[in-house]
């Protein structure tokens, strides 16, 4: 009885390829995608389910009305690393997310925190992700990036 070994052939018979061999390259390693959630915390630095504060809803909701009127995304004056963010005229999701932010950078989804206390997700893009020196860098600023919009007491 003919006995098929590893490859799928029948040993004992030859099989001879047409195709050339394909060389494989590792050309680099490293996180392609990074996403952030971003709740608030407490002194502590715990964790808190805490809606968005309403001084943050006013400014989002001002932008997200000229990207309404406009009928498509607006740069707003809000950047990271010098490049501009869109507004777009629409939320992001199955509704939780009702502000979307968007940069070659970082993409940003805000929500109000009511249905489990995140408040943002960052996503950041592949192209930042691989300019920076390292997972840890990009963390840092995304990071600080957040502290600095939406205040110092976070749990990311």
């Amino acid at each position: 009885m003919p006995m098929v070994n590893c490859r799928g052939g029948v040993e004992g018979t030859e099989q001879v390829s047409s195709q050339p061999e394909t060389i494989v390259r590792l050309m680099g390693t490293g996180v392609d995608t990074l996403l952030l959630n971003v709740r608030y915390a407490d002194a502590s630095g715990k964790p808190v389910k805490q809606e968005l504060d309403e001084r943050y809803v006013t400014v989002l909701n001002e932008w997200q009305e000229k990207a309404r009127v406009a009928e498509e995304p607006v740069v707003i004056p809000l950047a990271f690393r010098g490049v501009s963010f869109l507004m777009h005229p629409h939320g992001a999701g199955k509704g939780q997310w009702r502000w979307l932010l968007t940069s070659s950078l970082l993409t940003l989804t805000i929500s109000r925190g009511r249905l489990n206390g995140i408040v943002a997700q960052a996503r950041c893009s592949s192209e930042y992700l691989w300019s920076c020196e390292s997972f840890a860098d990009a963390v840092v600023e995304v990071t600080f990036f957040l502290y600095q919009f939406f205040g110092d007491h976070l749990f990311i």
